[in-house]
C-alpha cells in the first residue's frame, strides 16, 4: 500500500490530467491486487526464513470445540456466487476515463450508513464521497493535508447517529469526525489516538479502535467522540519479543454491530472470530474449519533483533480480507483461499459467512465478491478490474 501512496504523491503534481491519473490507478490497482507481501528489504534467504518461528504460535489460536461454533466452506453445495448477480440489478460507481469526480482513484474503505447513504473512502484522492443507492453522487469532503479534518493515507470510515456523523482513521493516529448537514458534511472535531492502529468500528455513540500499546492492557480501546479512552479489552498476541507482540497485535479488522450492542473481532490470520459486549465480556467464538493461515515468520537479524516477514502465501493458504455488520443483526466474515498461479498472482476463492451477532451461531453464505455491505435485497461490492469501481446490486423483484 505504500507504494501506492507514493504514486500518488508522484503524481500529485499533475493529477489533473486525466492520462496521469489512468495511469496511477493502474498502478494503485497492481499494487493492491499483490501487496499482500510485505518483505523486509534486505530480506534473508528463504532457508533462514523457513527456520523461523512461525505465526499464529497454537498458544494465539482460541480453542473452539463445539460444534455449533465451527464453521466451514467445504464440502457444501448449491451455494451460487454471493450476490447472484443473474438475479440482480446492478448500478456502478466509478468510469475508467471521465470527469474528476466520476473517477474513483483508491477505493480503501466503503461504508453503509443503511438510510440511503453510501460512503466511499478514496485514498487515491484522500477524501470521502457520499452518494445515493441510485449511484449519484450527493456530496464530496475532506481532502488531502494534515490539518484538523484533512487525511493522509486514510484507511477506515466509521459510521455513527445513522450517518449523521461520520468518522475517518486517517494517518498519523488520528481521527476526524464530520457532522452531515443535509446534503453536506462538515469538519466537527478531531482527535489524536493514544494507541497506534487503522481500524475500527463506532456503536452507541462510541469509537472502538484496535491498536496496541505497552502501557494499556487490551487492544480495542473504547473511545468518546471527543478521544476520551473510556476502556480496552481483547487478549493481546502472545509472544515474548514486545515487537512481535506489539506488531501482531494490531494487525486484524473490527466491526460494530449496534443491534445487539456486540464488538465483533478477528486477526488476519488466526481462524477465530470473537464476539464482545459493550463493555469488553466475551460473548461467544466462532472457528472457521479448514482456515490454513498464510505464513508470518519471526527471524532475528544480526544484531539479534526480532524481525516480521510475511511470506508469498502457498496454496491452500489463507487471509481474512473484510468483517463488517448488516442492516439487522448479523456480522459478516470473508476470507480468501490461494487456489492456484496465474502468471505472477494467484487465482483465489472468496468464501463469506454469515454470523448472528446476539447467538455466535453462523453459515456459510458462499464465494462472494469484494462485499462491504447487505441491506435486505441491498449487496455493495467492490472491484479493481478494469478499474476502481463501487457496484450496488439490487434483488430483482419477483412478479
Amino acid at each position: 500500500m505504500m507504494g501506492c501512496l507514493n504514486a500518488r504523491l508522484e503524481a500529485a503534481m499533475t493529477l489533473s490530467a486525466r492520462h496521469n491519473l489512468k495511469s496511477l490507478r493502474l498502478r494503485c490497482i497492481a499494487l493492491t491486487l499483490s501487496a499482500a507481501i510485505v518483505i523486509p528489504g534486505n530480506a534473508q534467504s528463504r532457508t533462514d526464513i523457513l527456520r523461523g518461528t512461525r505465526h499464529p504460535t497454537e498458544q494465539n489460536v482460541p480453542v473452539v470445540s463445539d460444534p455449533g461454533f465451527i464453521l466451514r466452506p467445504s464440502g457444501i453445495t448449491g451455494k451460487p456466487a454471493f450476490p447472484d448477480t443473474s438475479g440482480y440489478s446492478t448500478v456502478t460507481i466509478g468510469v475508467l476515463e471521465g470527469e474528476h469526480h466520476e473517477m474513483l482513484g483508491n477505493i480503501r474503505d466503503v461504508a453503509d450508513d443503511y438510510h440511503g447513504t453510501l460512503f466511499v473512502l478514496d485514498a487515491g484522492y484522500d477524501h470521502v464521497r457520499a452518494y445515493d443507492y441510485a449511484g449519484s453522487l450527493i456530496s464530496t469532503f475532506s481532502g488531502p493535508g494534515d490539518g484538523p479534518g484533512e487525511l493522509r493515507n486514510p484507511w477506515k470510515l466509521m459510521i455513527m447517529n445513522n450517518g449523521k456523523m461520520i468518522a475517518v482513521v486517517g494517518g498519523a493516529r488520528r481521527v476526524n469526525i464530520f457532522q452531515r448537514r443535509g446534503s453536506t458534511f462538515h469538519f466537527k472535531s478531531s482527535f489524536a489516538k493514544t494507541v497506534p492502529g487503522r481500524t475500527g468500528c463506532a456503536m452507541n455513540g462510541y469509537l472502538y479502535l484496535l491498536g496496541f500499546s505497552h502501557g494499556i492492557e487490551g487492544i480495542i480501546h473504547k473511545f468518546t467522540p471527543e478521544g476520551q479512552l473510556v476502556s480496552s479489552f481483547g487478549p493481546p498476541y502472545k509472544a515474548d519479543d514486545p515487537f512481535v507482540r506489539s506488531s501482531q497485535s494490531a494487525r486484524g479488522m473490527l466491526a460494530c454491530n449496534e443491534e445487539h450492542s456486540i464488538v465483533g473481532w478477528i486477526r488476519e490470520n488466526v481462524p477465530v472470530f470473537t464476539g464482545f459486549t459493550e463493555s469488553g465480556e466475551l460473548a461467544w467464538r466462532v472457528k472457521f474449519d479448514g482456515f490454513k493461515p498464510f505464513r508470518v515468520i519471526e527471524t532475528v537479524d544480526d544484531e539479534g533483533r526480532a524481525r516480521i516477514t510475511y511470506t508469498v502465501p502457498e496454496l491452500g493458504e489463507s487471509i481474512f480480507e473484510n468483517v463488517f455488520s448488516d442492516s439487522s443483526g448479523d456480522f459478516y466474515v470473508r476470507y480468501s483461499t490461494m487456489m492456484e498461479a496465474v502468471g505472477r498472482g494467484f487465482k483465489t476463492a472468496r468464501h463469506l459467512f454469515r454470523i448472528n451477532a446476539r447467538t455466535g451461531e453462523g453459515e456459510y453464505v458462499g464465494t462472494s465478491a469484494h462485499v462491504h455491505a447487505v441491506d435486505g435485497d441491498r449487496v455493495i461490492s467492490t472491484s479493481n478490474r478494469p478499474f476502481p469501481q463501487v457496484l450496488i446490486h439490487t434483488r430483482k423483484k419477483q412478479f
